[in-house]
């Protein structure tokens, strides 16, 4: 098989015969996970005027096909099914809070800070919500080719319906082809070059490599409950980030470990919450108990519950400490008496007031 990568402004590329739009060609592929079948290649990107004005955007059109065939249709080399293709956006657009000023209450010095960045669909500029929005280039482009013999039916898969939409089948013969997918799986944002007028010179990593069946599903899988994480405000593009850092950086083995004590940290703070519902629940009196560290108990949770929010902590911490901190309010209505008594010493009008005294056992 060989290997072609344009890089074009037309979202759907057809000047083949434009050598300046050709980047990479890779010749005498095979179609295995061999290690001599790895290729790479750096390339330094001039990218257009308008592209670095935000006026449109680059994409990169990748193409393998069988030796012997070509990948114009125009060519009478050229057959359909001896043909993959797919495109992909080069440039990304991301939001970000406008910078401000944050005062210190230790130091009382005053600090610039951004807040993190997120996906956007607009343009560059402001959007309603005070958020800017720009242009960033992606520096990697990996190209895996999955590679797999199993026989997949279009309406008796094995697989997920989000696998299932990935792949695409030939109308006349029923079979499908090898799936090219963009690994991204690790891109951080953080990674991103700026695009602007002074983006002359911009660097691009290319890698191809196979990849297993069951490896790509696991990814595009986990990509898209991120992604559904984030679209329903449980996790952050910071805290996407976080996450691919601590994937990319940290051991398989200690990666594992990890999950497996969070998970279990997960469960004992519930058997927690369980535990100390259950007690209040069934407590009489407060013979043993002192209402003083229930109230240091309470204010304790509210200033560690305002210090996450204010750091834009995970949905899932701020609803670990937000239920911890009902539960800790919850047990004050359990522990005292509030009743209204009536007063009226010298005044024709009744004033309420609330009085609160530890609850006394029962008699």
């Amino acid at each position: 098989m060989d290997l072609y990568v344009y890089l074009s402004e037309d979202e759907n590329f057809s000047n083949f015969k434009d050598t300046s739009s050709l980047i990479w060609h890779e010749k005498g592929l095979t179609y295995d996970c061999e290690n001599w079948n790895e290729r790479s290649k750096d390339e330094m990107i001039h990218p257009p005027l308008t592209v670095k004005r935000n006026e449109s955007d680059l994409w990169g059109h990748v193409y393998m096909v069988k030796r012997g065939h070509d990948i114009d249709p125009s060519s009478k080399k050229y057959a359909s099914t001896a043909v993959i293709y797919r495109k992909r956006k080069m440039n990304k657009h991301l939001k970000s809070e406008p910078k401000k000023e944050v005062k210190s209450l230790l130091g009382g010095t005053k600090v610039t800070v951004t807040q993190a960045f997120g996906d956007a669909q607009a343009t560059d500029g402001t959007d309603n919500g005070g958020q800017i929005v720009s242009n960033y280039w992606k520096p990697t482009l990996y190209i895996n080719l999955v590679h797999d013999f199993t026989i997949i039916q279009p309406h008796k898969s094995p697989f997920p319906e989000l696998v299932m939409d990935e792949i695409e089948y030939d109308e006349n013969s029923g079979r499908y082809f090898p799936v090219i997918y963009f690994n991204d799986f690790l891109l951080m944002n953080e990674q991103l070059v700026p695009l602007n007028e002074t983006s002359d010179d911009l660097s691009l990593k290319m890698h191809y490599q196979c990849m297993t069946m069951f490896r790509w599903t696991l990814q595009v899988q986990m990509t898209a409950s991120w992604s559904q994480q984030q679209e329903n405000g449980f996790s952050s593009a910071k805290d996407m980030d976080e996450l691919k850092r601590m994937i990319s950086d940290t051991h398989p083995w200690l990666l594992g470990t990890t999950a497996v004590v969070t998970v279990l940290h997960t469960v004992f703070d519930c058997l927690a919450f369980k535990n100390d519902i259950q007690f209040w629940r069934k407590a009489k009196s407060m013979e043993g108990l002192s209402v003083r560290s229930l109230f240091m108990t309470l204010f304790f949770q509210v200033v560690v519950f305002l210090y996450l929010m204010d750091n834009e902590t995970s949905y899932m911490i701020l609803f670990s400490r937000g239920l911890g901190l009902f539960i800790e309010a919850w047990k004050l209505t359990k522990a005292l008496d509030f009743a209204a008594q009536k007063r009226c010493p010298i005044h024709r009008h009744h004033r309420l007031a609330t009085t609160m005294h530890p609850r006394s056992p029962p008699r």
